[in-house]
């Protein structure tokens, strides 16, 4: 186990040092606020530090490769739980009350938040222990039963979630004692089971599967499909998946709201509070454009070795990459728009296009990073780090800055992203590789 812990640590080094920055300098500006935080922002960068990096080594094969050694399953999986939920826990909590201590001497009018830190130890730890229970119940269902289809769609939107919706929930849930006493019972539970059932995690990727379920040949005579194929099916399907997956984000999403603070679905049918509406619609449809571009380029890129092999030019390839998930989160905004004007009338469209341009300039971006070096860990580091990072920047989706101004910086970028792709199309081949577990970066439990 030992050997275990200090490869995957030996790896992620770096994104450790870069964490225990961030975890330092939040803390740092945090703990001595009066009055202190209400909420828990802080505990976002345990999910990275944690469950995430694990999950880039389970998609590597690490959990069948592991079974090698002489260790039970069950040795393997509390190894890789101390990795994403022990070991990061206690590490953020040092470096919190540390940074904590240090910015209390030089500041010391200022009140040390002993209980803010204290309660951010504990919700970071169940934070922890709840991403490890959901990345542990993946499976690989191939020849599995519904059931296991089922548990594979719940948890992959729930691991989705806590990582994209982490300040939502951590500003909402926190806000009452029984919202919070609900929150912290359900994290424990997640914990404990994650402890006792880690055997889970080795056995539900390693191909360890009744002899019922395997797959079977089938013995039925091959028939053509009748249809059509290439660049048109791929458009329609793209779209339609846009669409679908946003409106399933976007219920959760409202669903999520009305469950934690009833103020705030109350202002989304109140159309005589125009500010508030606008002001909700923005929060509620932001990460869904996000959420929904990010999974078309994957599942455009995975496409890639195939469309190469069409009789299409570098050009209209490198149009289908970039243009089509903007084209995708076009007819989803629009859609939004259709559906919201009745209540917030034309003060959402403004908001609405303003999140479009920023998710859709992202979108372009991740395109080119994917192409020119292929689908990497530093590949998915940058495009993680562009999407926090425009959440803070308000050049494109707020600030004092014209329109036309915001419309211009888009246009040269989608463009300037575009002829680069084409570039790289014909003198890389980092976009042709096959990377690894490309069936598994939403799915989570293929190998």
């Amino acid at each position: 186990m030992k050997l275990i812990l200090r490869d995957h640590f030996r790896r992620w080094w770096w994104v450790w040092a870069l964490g225990a920055i961030l975890q330092s300098t939040f803390c740092w500006f945090s703990s001595t606020n009066t009055p202190p935080p209400k909420d828990f922002f802080v505990s976002m960068f345990a999910i990275f530090l944690g469950p995430f990096l694990v999950q880039f080594d389970l998609q590597r094969g690490f959990a069948k490769t592991l079974t090698i050694l002489p260790l039970t399953t069950r040795q393997i999986g509390r190894a890789w739980w101390l990795a994403a939920v022990g070991l990061p826990a206690i590490a953020l909590s040092l470096l919190a009350f540390l940074s904590s201590g240090i910015s209390h001497l030089f500041h010391p009018t200022g009140n040390f938040q002993s209980e803010w830190l204290a309660m951010n130890s504990i919700v970071s730890l169940l934070f922890l222990g709840t991403g490890f229970f959901l990345i542990q119940n993946f499976s690989n269902t191939a020849g599995g039963s519904w059931w296991d289809k089922l548990r594979n769609t719940v948890c992959g939107i729930l691991w989705g979630g806590i990582i994209g919706g982490w300040m939502l929930i951590s500003k909402f849930v926190f806000d009452s004692p029984e919202k919070t006493m609900w929150a912290l019972g359900i994290g424990t539970i997640a914990t404990v089971v994650g402890w006792f059932c880690a055997k889970q995690l080795v056995m539900n990727r390693a191909n360890f599967r009744l002899a019922s379920q395997r797959t079977k040949n089938s013995r039925g005579q091959y028939k053509a499909p009748a249809g059509f194929g290439g660049l048109p099916f791929l458009m329609q399907t793209t779209i339609l998946r846009s669409v679908l997956f946003g409106f399933v984000i976007l219920g959760v999403m409202t669903f999520w709201m009305s469950f934690i603070s009833h103020d705030s679905i109350r202002v989304l049918f109140h159309s005589s509070i125009r500010v508030q509406v606008t002001t909700s619609m923005i929060a509620t449809i932001t990460f869904p454009l996000l959420f929904v571009g990010m999974i078309q380029i994957f599942l455009i890129v995975f496409q890639m070795r195939f469309l190469r092999t069409l009789p299409i030019s570098p050009s209209v390839l490198a149009a289908t990459l970039v243009f089509l998930p903007v084209i995708s989160m076009a007819v989803l905004c629009l859609i939004i728009v259709a559906l919201t004007s009745p209540v917030a009338g034309a003060a959402i469209v403004l908001p609405v296009f303003k999140s479009f341009l920023m998710t859709a300039t992202l979108a372009a971006v991740a395109i080119l990073l994917v192409v020119s070096r292929g689908l990497d860990i530093l590949t998915y580091f940058l495009i993680i780090f562009g999407c926090v990072l425009s959440s803070t920047m308000s050049i494109l989706h707020g600030g004092n800055f014209p329109l036309w101004f915001k419309i211009t910086l888009a246009i040269v970028i989608i463009g300037f992203s575009f002829v680069l792709t084409r570039r790289m199309l014909t003198r890389s081949s980092h976009a042709y590789r096959n990377p690894p577990a490309m069936m598994n970066t939403w799915g989570g439990g293929w190998r």
